[in-house]
């Protein structure tokens, strides 16, 4: 794990207030890698290096890493899982290395197939890779976009980097915040696709390259998996023993580390699995899980329920309370990169730290939910087509009468989650699944964002924030109701709403996380898979919990209700993080007549006084808010 930023100019040197704010902007990244910092340069070419060892802990496996005939150059941050095999497929072409490293291996990799080489990956990864012979640059990102990877393209070049701060360190341009991307944060709690919060950067998206040549850009796509376009014909007992085997396989790939590495055990299905897989592989593995202070929040008892059923293993526990959250809070605005609304990141960033000293690798459950239809929304589908049907006036009926149940603290409390639903009605294919995830009811949503055109506010317009990019709208539309959502949160939701906020949380303290769901094999064969042994009746990820009924897993485990590292920030929203709330009074987007300033005051009373949970809303102001004042200097586009 690593961090990588580059600047290729297209025909002029750098100066040398250039290459010291390149300097500066690699240096912002050594949270990512603090063990060594590296630079290869040319007249008009910087890329730099900032390396976490995990494999191969020797000075011959730094980065940038160069061929011998020093023509070829990569950085990369991320793991090829599969390096191994890769290495002795290469060996008996020919090939000698120098180190033990993944690094090499993909360089050769490159150097000798191209881009075709990405289809042989298992791994984490983005990068760059530079070849001298023809001045010709490749950026990459993995299938699902676990690794990010930031780059703004300008008329005289192109600049790259892991995370965003580092291109805000480039003070040579005039960066504005985007304000169309504003809204879509606002709205989903999270940066979409290629978006990001400034004009003019985007992210690459995951699974695609882009080729930079001479001032030429080019931008296609390497992988595609697209869930229930290929189904596999076996019955369930075979794919539950197919499943088992693949991930299985995964998990000890990912195990594959010349330093620590533990497991990150929540009590809940995904995690146990992979647990269970870790200890066929090292019986001695450490587990890290936390506690609440708030007892209708804490998962502790499940996870020790794991922990006794395995018998194996050294699990290790750590408290969270309102002081902790709110020392993490604190500390996560000052370091934030790019907003992100998801208090899972406040998690994420404590049980990082706190297991730092112990491990640099740790292993999670991320991506199950998403391959094999985990989260609540999977059920409402089975009314879809009655709900399309139902007259307006009894849907808005059905919305009257929700807004007299009582509030919960719950991140998503019953209210909020029948109103999201019923929000999804009448709407455009393309945008319900958007709207079911909303931060906010839409109609309160246009109250909060005046003098938007009406289209960009419009459920059904086929051109508004919760529109799917256009890039997928065909493969989309072609699937069925199941599979376009299992498509969504793989393609949208899972890149930048998941994987964001556990890269980045880890990352913060200089930790790695590998997800074996994600595997190349495990996501095309989840994909491959018929629906009905992900959704059977009212179970969600039926297969996986039958692999849990063949291992003899407590009932406790696989029949539990879906909660993942909940945090009660309703909650401390009142208490503790009442004073971030309270800040948004003073929130800069009143004078840029961003925010209507009398319904944002109406969120926030509401909460408070706990006639409504508006959490999600709230707390995606108070993460803009805070990562607005890093950069007071830049202005709204």
């Amino acid at each position: 794990m690593c961090g990588i930023f580059g600047w290729i100019k297209q025909n002029q040197p750098h100066s040398k207030l250039e290459i010291a704010s390149a300097e500066k902007a690699l240096s912002s990244l050594q949270h990512r890698g603090p063990d060594s910092s590296g630079v290869w340069k040319r007249s008009n070419v910087f890329i730099g290096h900032q390396r976490l060892k995990i494999i191969d802990l020797s000075d011959n496996a730094k980065q940038p890493f160069v061929d011998q005939s020093e023509a070829h150059v990569l950085s990369f941050n991320g793991e090829i899982y599969n390096y191994i095999e890769l290495r002795k497929d290469l060996e008996k072409k020919g090939q000698n290395f120098l180190s033990q490293s993944d690094t090499e291996v993909l360089l050769y990799s490159l150097m000798r197939f191209g881009q075709q080489s990405f289809q042989q990956l298992d791994g984490m990864f983005a990068g760059s890779y530079y070849n001298c012979n023809d001045r010709s640059l490749l950026l990459f990102r993995d299938p699902v976009g676990q690794k990010p990877l930031y780059y703004y393209l300008y008329e005289g070049g192109l600049i790259y980097s892991s995370e965003l701060r580092a291109l805000l360190e480039i003070k040579e341009f005039n960066w504005k915040i985007d304000k169309s991307n504003f809204d879509k944060f606002l709205a989903h709690s999270y940066y979409p696709w290629d978006s990001t919060p400034i004009q003019d950067i985007h992210k690459l998206k995951p699974g695609s390259f882009l080729h930079y040549k001479e001032g030429k850009v080019t931008l296609e796509n390497w992988w595609k998996s697209i869930p229930g376009s290929d189904s596999l014909k076996m019955d369930s007992e075979e794919a539950i023993t197919q499943l088992t085997s693949l991930f299985d396989t995964s998990c000890s790939n990912s195990l594959r580390s010349d330093v620590p590495v533990g497991v990150f055990l929540s009590g809940g299905l995904d995690s146990t699995l992979t647990m269970d897989s870790c200890l066929k592989k090292n019986q001695n593995i450490q587990s890290f899980h936390l506690s609440m202070s708030e007892r209708d929040f804490s998962e502790d008892k499940k996870a020790k329920i794991v922990s006794e059923r395995l018998k194996k293993g050294n699990a290790h526990e750590y408290m969270m309370d309102s002081e902790v959250m709110d020392e993490s809070f604190r500390e996560i605005i000052k370091k934030m990169d790019e907003p992100n609304g998801d208090p899972g990141f406040l998690n994420v960033y404590f049980l990082s730290k706190q297991c730092r000293d112990k491990i640099t690798v740790a292993l999670a459950g991320d991506g199950a939910d998403e391959l094999f239809a985990g989260y609540l929304p999977f059920l409402g589908l089975r009314y879809e087509n009655f709900m399309m049907r139902l007259p307006a006036p009894l849907r808005n009926m059905a919305k009257y009468i929700g807004n007299f149940i009582p509030a919960r603290d719950t991140y998503m409390d019953f209210r909020s989650k029948l109103n999201s639903y019923l929000n999804g009605f009448p709407s455009n294919p393309l945008n319900r699944n958007f709207l079911w995830l909303s931060s906010l009811d839409n109609g309160l949503l246009k109250k909060l964002l005046p003098d938007r055109e009406k289209d960009w506010m419009d459920p059904n317009s086929e051109n508004s924030l919760y529109t799917i990019p256009e890039e997928i709208q065909h493969d989309f539309l072609r699937l069925d109701s199941y599979n376009r959502m299992l498509f969504f949160y793989q393609k949208i939701f899972l890149p930048e709403f998941v994987c964001h906020h556990t890269d980045r949380a880890a990352m913060l303290n200089s930790l790695e996380v590998r997800a074996p769901f994600l595997g190349t094999k495990v996501i095309k064969f989840a994909n491959s898979l018929p629906i009905d042994m992900k959704v059977k009746g009212e179970t969600l990820k039926w297969i996986l919990k039958e692999i849990c009924k063949r291992k003899n897993f407590p009932r406790s485990i696989f029949a539990q209700k879906k909660q993942g590292f909940a945090l009660p920030i309703a909650r401390w929203m009142k208490s503790k993080l009442l004073p971030h709330l309270e800040e948004l009074k003073k929130f800069d987007g009143y004078e840029n007549n961003l925010i209507n300033r009398e319904c944002l005051e109406f969120l926030v009373d509401n909460h408070i006084k706990n006639r409504s949970n508006f959490s999600r809303i709230l707390y995606n102001f108070m993460v803009f808010n805070a990562w607005r004042k890093k950069y007071p200097n830049l202005s709204f586009s």
